[in-house]
């Protein structure tokens, strides 16, 4: 929300172009500002778990924990500015963003484990990074060992989509 504010009153300003400052800083704060938020909310989440569940978990399973978080945040933020950039209409990136959100809360294995949906199904989706992260967060908790190709997948994702992200919004202020 921060950030498509920031967008939105920068974008309609003919000043903008005469910042000194870069496209790169200015997606580069937006992301530092985005990650740094996504991880205090991760942090009071995980402590609100912990303290209703009782269960021990270590600081360094926290830590691990947040480090895993870290990509998909920047992917989810990703999306985010992909649907501000197509979708000029408020109330359809509202929709849009709830689909999202609805997609990756069912549909991942959040709230369903991907072990009763159909195989093919979880075959497939089970290498997106969103359910990669689910299931090292899952294997975490139960203190068994993480699939470390499931987070490779997750950074590789998280660049790829900045990447894109980046030079969709240099060709959109430009």
């Amino acid at each position: 929300v921060f950030s498509e504010i920031t967008l939105n009153k920068n974008l309609s300003s003919d000043s903008f172009s005469a910042l000194p400052i870069s496209i790169w800083h200015l997606f580069l704060s937006n992301y530092f500002f985005l990650l740094i938020l996504g991880l205090i909310q991760l942090t009071i989440s995980i402590i609100c778990i912990s303290a209703i569940n009782q269960d021990y978990i270590s600081i360094f399973d926290y830590i691990i924990l947040l480090l895993i978080f870290s990509p998909i945040i920047l992917i989810i933020s990703c999306f985010s500015f992909l649907i501000f950039l197509f979708i000029k209409n408020k109330i359809v990136k509202t929709f849009c963003n709830i689909i999202f959100f609805v997609i990756i809360s069912f549909g991942y294995g959040s709230f369903i484990p991907l072990n009763y949906f159909p195989t093919v199904y979880s075959q497939y989706v089970k290498y997106f990074p969103i359910s990669g992260l689910i299931s090292n967060s899952q294997n975490i908790i139960s203190s068994e060992p993480i699939m470390f190709s499931y987070f490779l997948i997750s950074i590789f994702t998280a660049l790829f989509l900045s990447a894109m992200v980046l030079l969709m919004l240099d060709k959109y202020i430009k």
